[in-house]
């Protein structure tokens, strides 16, 4: 069947629905395909559905939680669950928990450093109660993430932005200034640390003889590899001169606080940010590293001992987590009179087969609202389409929830990222799978692509939130209905 044809034919099914939805597709290059591939993606969704459709959608899209509980009338939909995640990104934004905990530093002038995807907010919030005692300051965040500072006349804070996720020259000049910011510091100055999830990629000093170009190279295949977050900074670990602990034998400070936005399963400073000021506990790098890649990493410098005396002046703190999110989602459900039932055990591993269970779970279980939370990996094809691990796990889901319960998935970044592309997440529901056969698309194919955001931006099911403030893993809400007529 030629490109014109797959594309009427599409069409004509689009046009059955009354949607005014049309798609361009492509037939990619053999020379980009694997034999047998069909080749065939969706690329670009433009126009608009009518909206009639949408109203028809939303109403069929829409259910009221069974009264055998008492709790009849609470309309359930996926714009609920969008509410209820901000609820929860609301609950871990960086400004308000560094504001809240600020007034725990001891009186006396302050040294300030910030780095991470949350690393404006967070500095933000310190400087909203402690700005007049800021001697100096600097801020490190993803190119695209700077947001203008207000500190008062006199203080000099520093604003740099880097490469995220892959590192760049930025990351490496980032790094550097790091070093010299804190090699001068005054030892009778308290430092403050503040720590958010994507520091590994922000803030570099590799090892001799590495370029930025070789850092990047790597860090697409670690990014591409679908190993979990501890692998890949232990690796970061190895081929760095700041990250697992090193940084902290370099502070010159006799007092230092680190206060950590936890972006990993289990909450441990040593691997948040690649465990710039935190002892690294021994790890075993993975299994299968290119050689050039273990060539490297043969020559990583020693790291200090959890003993090392660098660590005695260093007070670490947890400012909040995944499960604080999740628990911040639960009683705000609970107020809007929704059965919430107990949170699952953190989410990794590969994020298909995780949509998938999720999706059984949601089938087999009885009504009320599902909270899971996590990083879930993808592994990519050689050439992968537009998603990311949340959109991957969602559409995995789909036809688990196809023909039983009303029933809704979505997941999303905390951090309002997806894999790029400007999603945070996706969502499904117990109609998703009828309206991909509808397009004459397989989820399949999309899922074997890496292509998730793709079908969902098609669908209209992406979750669009922007830069959160934050960055706490993910969020995965489900919500299954009653059986029967709504």
């Amino acid at each position: 069947m030629s490109d014109q044809h797959r594309v009427s034919r599409l069409e004509q099914r689009v046009d059955s629905r009354d949607a005014l939805l049309k798609f361009r597709i492509i037939q990619r290059g053999s020379g980009r395909r694997k034999s047998g591939e069909k080749g065939l993606r969706i690329l670009e969704c433009f126009g608009m559905i009518h909206r009639q459709n949408l109203d028809r959608q939303r109403t069929r899209h829409s259910i009221m939680q069974s009264s055998d509980d008492g709790r009849a009338g609470v309309s359930v939909d996926q714009s609920r669950l969008i509410a209820l995640l901000k609820r929860g990104i609301r609950a871990v934004n960086g400004r308000d928990l560094t504001a809240l905990a600020a007034p725990d530093l001891p009186p006396g002038p302050l040294d300030l450093i910030a780095v991470g995807k949350a690393a404006c907010a967070m500095a933000q919030g310190l400087l909203d109660i402690r700005a007049r005692t800021v001697r100096r300051g600097l801020v490190v965040t993803r190119h695209g993430y700077a947001t203008p500072l207000q500190t008062p006349h006199g203080v000099d804070v520093e604003v740099r932005t880097a490469g995220h996720p892959i590192p760049d020259a930025t990351t490496l000049q980032a790094g550097d200034a790091l070093l010299r910011f804190v090699t001068s510091g005054d030892p009778d100055t308290t430092l403050i640390f503040l720590l958010s999830g994507g520091a590994s990629a922000l803030v570099e000093r590799p090892l001799p003889g590495m370029t930025a170009s070789d850092l990047a190279q790597i860090n697409r295949w670690l990014l591409a590899s679908g190993k979990p977050i501890t692998e890949i900074n232990a690796v970061r670990c190895a081929l760095s001169t700041l990250k697992g602990g090193r940084l902290a034998a370099r502070l010159p400070y006799r007092r230092t606080f680190y206060w950590l936005l936890s972006d990993v399963v289990g909450d441990d400073p040593a691997t948040i940010g690649s465990g710039l000021l935190a002892a690294a506990r021994p790890a075993r790098l993975p299994d299968q590293l290119p050689e050039a890649l273990q060539r490297w990493a043969a020559k990583a410098e020693p790291i200090p001992s959890a003993v090392h005396r660098c660590f005695r002046t260093i007070s670490t703190r947890i400012l909040a987590g995944n499960r604080t999110a999740l628990n911040a989602i639960g009683a705000a459900a609970r107020d809007q009179k929704l059965t919430v039932h107990p949170i699952f055990p953190p989410v990794t591993g590969n994020a298909q087969s995780a949509g998938e269970t999720m999706g059984d779970t949601l089938c087999a279980g009885s009504p009320g609202l599902y909270l899971w939370g996590g990083e879930p990996t993808v592994t990519l094809p050689p050439d992968p389409g537009r998603g990311g691990r949340c959109r991957h796990l969602a559409l995995a889901a789909a036809a688990s929830l196809a023909g039983g319960a009303p029933t809704w998935l979505l997941a999303a970044g905390s951090d309002g990222e997806d894999g790029g592309n400007g999603a945070a997440g996706g969502w499904v529901s117990h109609a998703t799978a009828a309206d991909i056969r509808a397009l004459g698309c397989s989820a399949d194919d999309f899922l074997q692509r890496a292509d998730s955001g793709s079908l969902l931006a098609a669908l209209g099911q992406e979750v669009v939130t922007g830069p959160t403030d934050t960055n706490v893993m993910d969020i995965i809400l489900g919500y299954r209905g009653p059986v029967g007529p709504v």
